[in-house]
Order: structure tokens, then sequence, then C-alpha cells
């Protein structure tokens, strides 16, 4: 039966629905290269990531994803998983020690270990099962976990010489519990009903494993497996025989140790060394199609295939005759995080950074970039290597142009998405300078951005002339800028839309400003300020065409900054303040945000300001900054962390790109950015409005502020609001907040002025 047109314009409104995220939800943009462990059960095999652990479904063969910002999970920064066939659980511990079980896809967390006072480290190592029970070695001893009442249900200490020892790992056999410390083997028979008593375990006295360093155990059958640590990052592999000696198996610097199935997987960080049930030598495997061997773990399935967690390509498969093929979700390619820029429909993210003493990270990782497609990297054909990109700018006269500065390189030039050219001090005419020291070489282009004629403009940092400008014809010069700057490091740069003028500084608690031409000041950020502070963190200008400044105190804005050359502009002093905003509590006043350190502001479209804080997570404040409008941190949110490094809101989704020091994730926000005139394509998301969906709908690529008007067929207004920005929200009822029909509604848009009329349609089905 063939489908109707509606139909078939139902089933492309909701294939689109489904490729976005709803306003009000968040979504993680985390790196799913970096595998650490891998298990089997339920018919999926799981690879923990840094934030998050993915999974690939045998019988639907689709990967899948279980993180914060989905609620599968309920922390960051995993430290290994395990799952229990006998109770259909994938327990999932954290560098935290927190604890997630996900029993059938439901999520129970115990956190009791995480906010315990015990001694010891808590690290969790090793998770091995009995009687739907997990048993956790931790550093603090050995954790027992009720899998089925979703707590702990006691603890362990093993002593020595009444010391407690770190437990690294723990196996679990047909009559005794295993505990492998750093004094050696202990064992415990595996009924005892008091494990939690110090005495009850016997320590490995006369055994060739006896009092020595034991970081991994493995059960093979009856066969007991322990990978002895022997000098620095040397071990050895030992296999109890069945008269209880220990026969070496392997050594060199192995990573880890994996029996299933009758098979042995010992990884080492460049191959993985498979042998059969007699301990003979399977197969090795070394290399991938396309790349060498970096690797975490790896452990055979029933069917003989190989698994392997990789350091950069995720869970990667090999089967009987050794072709490979990799299993992960999509995503960034590294966790680092140093700025996020967004223009049209683009987001792009620099992995590089420098310490706050201004020295390397050495981060290698290329730009990424998000679209519609999802992922991808900048490809680099400049022919020379680039290291710590820290941002990059768009042309806005020409979009397929952008800029990086890098930390150490220079500047890359970047066309349709590939690093064409790298100017530094031997091709930019002098007007980039390198420090040298010693037969030190080092290139400290840190901030980029281009106005609104296209000129490049970039910090060149401890150079005389630290403003660089590359013009389009292609010619590049400088600006002397010692005189104000001094020995101070810059690494911010703001283009002024209002006055052409150039802001920039770096941690110091100044700003320099710059005509482009011949005039130069600096700006005390205590000047007009009633709050002292000492360090800048960060720039922006809004919509209003104000400099908000984020400092190791809060907020300060510059309202003034046309007068920044008042006194002369020779590299003086300027007038402009610095001015704190004012906030009345009943009877209390205090200063915007005077507790929190402003790590970096973004401006949504509604001109509205997302404050990242360097302990307190993400305010959003109103336009003026006098009302918080939302406050998410990592305990009442998806946040990975309340360490907010940089904040970008993508112009035309409204999506919040949040970077952490635990990776970046999304929120979908109310507004957009809005145009001068109509684009005529407002439309509604999601459409149609499903008989299930309470949530908000968005009337999208409107003019900015746009009054909004909502009719059913017959003509009669429900619904009247104003955007935010480019974006409007309705949630499905009328104004006096009765929920309304199904059938098709109406969207008319206008200006404040009664022009820039705009339509769009909305189906809603009850």
């Amino acid at each position: 039966m063939p489908l109707t047109p509606l139909v078939v314009l139902l089933l492309l409104l909701s294939h689109c629905a489904a490729a976005q995220v709803a306003i009000g939800e968040w979504r993680d943009h985390f790196s799913y290269e970096n595998a650490k462990r891998v298990d089997f059960g339920n018919g999926r095999v799981y690879a923990a990531y840094n934030n998050a652990v993915g999974y690939y479904d045998i019988d639907e063969d689709a990967v899948w994803r279980m993180s914060k910002c989905n609620k599968k999970l309920s922390d960051v920064g995993v430290s290994t998983i395990a799952y229990d066939s006998t109770t259909r659980s994938l327990v999932v511990a954290y560098g935290n020690a927190n604890i997630d079980i996900v029993q059938d896809d439901r999520l129970y967390n115990v956190g009791d270990l995480k906010r315990s006072t015990m001694a010891g480290n808590k690290q969790i190592y090793d998770i091995a099962f009995y009687k739907k029970h997990a048993y956790l070695a931790t550093g603090a001893g050995l954790v027992i976990v009720d899998l089925v009442r979703h707590e702990i249900e006691t603890s362990c200490q093993i002593t020595t010489d009444e010391v407690s020892s770190a437990v690294y790992a723990v196996a679990i056999d047909g009559s005794t519990i295993y505990a492998a410390t750093a004094d050696g083997l202990y064992t415990i028979d595996r009924d005892n009903r008091f494990p939690n008593i110090s005495d009850r375990w016997q320590r490995d006295v006369s055994s060739l494993l006896a009092g020595r360093a034991i970081r991994q155990l493995q059960l093979n059958g009856d066969a007991l497996l322990a990978l002895v640590q022997e000098e620095g990052s040397t071990y050895s592999l030992f296999r109890r025989s069945s008269g209880g000696d220990y026969i070496p198996v392997a050594g060199g610097e192995i990573i880890s140790v994996r029996c299933r199935y009758g098979y042995t997987a010992v990884t080492y960080y460049d191959h993985v060394d498979v042998y059969d049930a007699s301990y003979e030598l399977a197969y090795s495997r070394d290399k991938f199609t396309w790349g060498d061997m970096q690797l975490n773990d790896a452990v055979c399935d029933k069917g003989g295939a190989l698994w392997v967690g990789h350091t950069w390509a995720g869970l990667v498969k090999f089967d009987s005759k050794g072709r490979d093929k990799t299993y992960n979700p999509e995503g960034l390619s590294s966790d680092n995080v140093y700025s996020i820029t967004a223009f049209n429909d683009k987001t792009y993210i620099c992995p590089g950074g420098k310490t706050t003493t201004n020295t390397n990270l050495g981060i290698q990782n290329s730009i990424c970039y998000y679209d519609k497609n999802g992922w991808h990297n900048i490809d680099n054909r400049s022919g020379r290597k680039i290291y710590d990109y820290l941002q990059v700018a768009v042309n806005p006269t020409n979009p397929s142009q952008m800029a990086a500065a890098s930390w150490g390189n220079g500047i890359a030039l970047i066309e349709d998405d590939v690093v064409t050219a790298l100017y530094d001090d031997s091709n930019s005419n002098g007007a980039i300078v390198a420090l040298t020291m010693e037969g030190w070489h080092h290139v400290r282009t840190a901030a980029v951005a281009f106005d609104r004629e296209g000129t490049l403009w970039a910090t060149n940092s401890l150079a005389v002339n630290a403003l660089v400008e590359r013009r389009s014809d292609g010619s590049w010069h400088s600006y002397e800028t010692q005189s104000m700057v001094g020995d101070n490091e810059v690494d911010k740069l703001v283009c002024d839309s209002v006055t052409g003028y150039k802001w920039f500084c770096g941690r110091s608690n100044r700003i320099f400003v710059h005509d482009g031409r011949s005039r130069k000041a600096y700006v005390n950020a205590n000047n007009g300020s009633r709050l002292e502070t000492g360090r800048i963190n960060c720039m922006t200008q809004d919509r209003s065409g104000d400099i908000w400044i984020g400092t190791d105190k809060g907020i300060k804005i510059i309202f003034d900054g046309h007068r920044a050359f008042a006194n002369g502009g020779n590299g003086e002093l300027s007038p402009v303040n610095c001015s704190n905003i004012v906030i009345s509590n009943g009877e209390f006043v205090e200063y915007l945000m005077a507790y929190e350190e402003v790590t970096c502001i973004a401006v949504d479209g509604a001109n509205r300001k997302w404050v990242g804080t360097a302990t307190g997570g993400v305010y959003l404040l109103s336009a003026t900054g006098l009302e918080e409008l939302q406050h998410f941190t990592a305990d009442n949110s998806p946040l990975p962390s309340n360490k907010i490094v940089y904040i970008c809101v993508q112009p035309r989704s409204g999506e919040v790109f949040i970077g952490t020091d635990y990776g970046i994730v999304g929120y979908r926000s109310t507004s957009t950015y809005g145009t001068t005139l109509t684009s005529g394509n407002a439309y509604a998301f999601p459409n149609p409005v499903r008989p299930d969906y309470e949530g908000p709908i968005a009337v999208k690529n409107l003019t900015n502020n746009a009054l909004i008007h909502i009719t059913d067929a017959a003509g009669h207004v429900v619904f009247t609001t104003t955007a935010d920005g480019g974006q409007a929200i309705w949630n499905g009822r009328t104004n006096s907040g009765e929920r309304v029909a199904g059938g098709v509604y109406y969207v008319f848009a206008s200006d404040s002025e009664g022009g820039n009329r705009s339509v769009a349609k909305i189906l809603v089905i009850r």
C-alpha cells in the first residue's frame, strides 16, 4: 500500500527530530577512542572509555553509548568495568571510588565508598563476582557489594604487621577467594562468614609468589594466574599447576592478562599474545590494517575472536582470520579542550593547551569540528607538525577561510577545513617573532580574531610588537606594544565590532587596547571598580557592544570602550572603567559573582551570558547580569565537572558547548541567534508534536526578538510570546495554560515594527 503524502511528511519530520537534541536536554561530546577495559555480557561487548561506557550490541549490529548525559551512568572518570551474568549486572567503577550497577539498562548508584572516610586511596583496581555479590579490589582493601540490594555489604582490610594493604586484584574459584597485594597473595575460604576480620585471611609464605608484588589475578578453569611485578614496568606471568607449583608463562612489559573461554590473552603495549588451554602460543597480533598497536586490554570471546582496547582506536575486533574492525560511538578524538568557536552551523574545538606558567603541553591532536554530519578532523597538509592549538577564528567575509593559533608553532591558515600553510618568524615578513633562548625556539601565538572587514589579527606574546595583522592581500604587519605591555604574556583577543579597536590581555590585571594603526593604551581592571581583582581570565563582547571580563573575583564590564584613547593614545593608562554589577538581595548588596573565579563567558542570541567558573559550574545570567536564570553543577546536571574551561553557543542550533577538564558536553538552550531580516525559513521543532510529548516546542530562524502569535486553523490566537534572539518557545498550551487540541497551528512572527514577517506550521497529534 503506497504511503500518503501526509504519512511521508510525518516520517521525514520524525526522522529530522530524532537527529537533534530537544530543548533542555544534554548530550555528551566525549572521546570514544581510548578504550581502557573490555568485557562481555548480555549479547554485548562493553568498552570502558575515559568518561563513558560504549557497547556493541551483537544482535542489533549497532554501537551505543552510556554516559552521564543520557542518564545511563552517574559519573565520569571510569576506571574499570566488569559484567556478572548471574545478576545481569554491569558494574562500573570510577576513579573517585563511585560505583554504578547497570541491570537490564536500569541504573543504580552505590556512592558509599566515594563518600566514606576510610583510610587508603579507595581506587578500584579489579572486580570479581560470587553469589550475586561484586568483590572490589581497592586501595583500601576488599569491598563487597550486594548486587541485589545495590549496597555495600562489608569491607575487608587485609593487614601485614598491622598495616593495611592495598588490594590490586581479586579472584574467586570453587573454594577460595584470592587477594593480590604488594606483599604477596592472601586467601580465605570462599564461604567464610567473616571476611571482614583480617585474621581470617591467610598469607602465602611458602610458594614462588611469597612476598612478591602481585598486580593482577585471573582464573582459567581451575588454574590461577598471577602477574608479578619485577622491576619498573617489567612483569612475570605465572600459572599454578595442579600440584600447586607456579610455572612461568610469559614476561616483559605486560599491561593486562585476561582469561576467557580457555584462551589467555597477554597484552603488551604493542602486541597481544594469545595462549590456548595448554598455554601454548596460539597466535599474536601486532598490527592493524591501518596502524600499529597501542593497547590497554585484550580478551577473547566464546567464538575465539579477539577484542582489544586501543589507546586511540577504541574498541577493535580481530576475527579468526586476523581482520580488524572498530566499534565505537561517534565522538571527539580527545577529551582535551582549550577553546571552542562556533560559526554558522559548525563548531570548532581546539584541543591544545599550555600550563598556567605558559609552558607547552605538547598536544598534537588536530582541530575538530561538529556539523550536521557529526565530528570531523581538520586535515593538516602544511607539511609541518603543529602542537597545542589554542584558538581558531573564521573569516566573516569568507567563511571557508580560517586561522588557528598554536602555542609554539605559529599561525595556521585553513582553507575549506584543510591546513594549507603555517606562518611563523620565517615567512611573515618579520611580523611574527619567536622567543629564542639557548637554542630554544618558541613562537608564542595564542589568540586570533578576524575583524568585520576580514583582516586577521593575532597576539605574539613577549614580542616587542605583540599585535600582529594579516591583511586580505596576504601582507603581514605588526604594531609596537612593549612600551605598555612590558613582559606580560598576552593570550586573549577581541576585535570590537562597534569601534574596531583590538582588546587583548593575558592573566595579569591589565587590558590592552589598540586601534590597529597608531593609538594604544592600557586599562587597569580595578579602575572604576569597588571590588579589586588580581587576574583576568577571559574577555568577550556582547550583542550590545559592551566588553564582559571574567576575573578571579567575578565579572566586570567595560561600558565606555569608545573612551579608550581619551588620554592621548600613546600607551598610557586609559580612563576606561571596568565596572562591577551590583546585585541587591533585600537589605544586602553584593557584586556579581564576587565569590566565583570566572574562567569563560559566552553570549547567546538573546544577549544572555553563559558564565563558566573554576569550581562552581555554569551560570546563565540575564542580558544585564542582574538575574540568575539557571545554575548547572556536576551535582544537579550531567556536567562532568564543575571546572569549566570554555563555553560557546552554537548560533543556529542554540546548543551550548561546555568544555570542562573532563571533556565536552552540550546543552540545548532556548535561544538561537536571530537575523536582522527574515530568511523566510522559519520552522518548528519537534514537528509533528507527538501525543506523549510534554516538552518545549521551538520555533527557529526568526528575526531578533520577534513577536510571535500562534493561531489555530480558524485563525484564533492561542498563544503569544517573544523570541529569545532567533528562537521562540511554545509549551503547547494556550495563554490561559490549557493544553491545545490536536490539529495544525500557524506561527506568525514579526519584528518590533511589524515588518520582516515569518510563517510556520506545527502539527499537533493527540
